[in-house]
């Protein structure tokens, strides 16, 4: 039990980091990396996979914007 609350507080600190810049909410390309990167988690994807995933689609969306 304290194993699971302690991924769920480092997974939560996490996303505050990514979509917060100062202590307000920013919805850029990060926000889709995160997504990206949670549904190749959820595919139960191997580690490296998800880290390249999530970074090759946040660079995507920062070339297109």
């Amino acid at each position: 039990e304290y194993r699971r609350q302690r991924q769920m507080c480092i997974r939560d600190r996490i996303i505050i980091m990514s979509v917060s810049d100062d202590g307000s909410l920013v919805v850029d390309a990060r926000l889709v990396g995160i997504g990206i990167g949670g549904l190749a988690v959820w595919k139960k994807m191997p580690f490296t996979l998800v880290v390249l995933t999530a970074m090759l689609s946040t660079a995507v969306i920062r070339l297109i914007v």
